[in-house]
């Protein structure tokens, strides 16, 4: 095990804030060497529910994509989880969600209990703008037909 990934881990155990540039530095060490670690799976489970966790989807669907030349989802269970989450979000499957997030373990559950407090928060937020675009959308119709029958 790397002293990088050492650190990673250790840091992943205390809960720190701190961890984002430790595994942005350990992700281009498995980049560039293309073999992942047994622990390579917590550690970027982590991260993504990390990035999940902030709101930062972008951020998640980039470096997922970008590591799924290295991860082996055979052998990555915490990864098939976030992903899992994810999917659940994306089909606006609450409980399901929550369920997934459940299942992780003991040093990633607060982070991915928190992650889809994110999520199902975000989704709500669209769905109102979604319902007030849609009302204004409906007042530009009325306004334009009072315009009309005005004439």
């Amino acid at each position: 095990m790397s002293t990088l990934e050492s650190e990673c881990l250790q840091l992943i155990n205390e809960s720190a804030e701190e961890f984002s540039y430790s595994l942005q530095r350990y992700k281009l060490e498995v980049l560039s060497s293309k073999k992942p670690s047994k622990h390579s799976d917590s550690i970027f489970g982590y991260f993504f529910l990390y990035l999940l966790a902030k709101g930062d989807t972008r951020r998640y669907s980039l470096n997922r994509m970008e590591l799924s030349s290295v991860i082996d989802l055979d052998n990555s269970e915490c990864i098939r989880i976030v992903d899992h989450i994810w999917k659940c979000n994306v089909l606006g499957d609450i409980p399901q969600m929550k369920q997934a997030a459940e299942t992780l373990p003991k040093t990633h559950l607060k982070l991915g209990q928190a992650a889809c407090e994110v999520l199902q928060e975000k989704k709500n937020n669209m769905e109102v703008r979604e319902s007030g675009a849609q009302e204004s959308k409906l007042q530009k119709i009325v306004k334009a037909s009072n315009m009309f029958f005005r004439v």
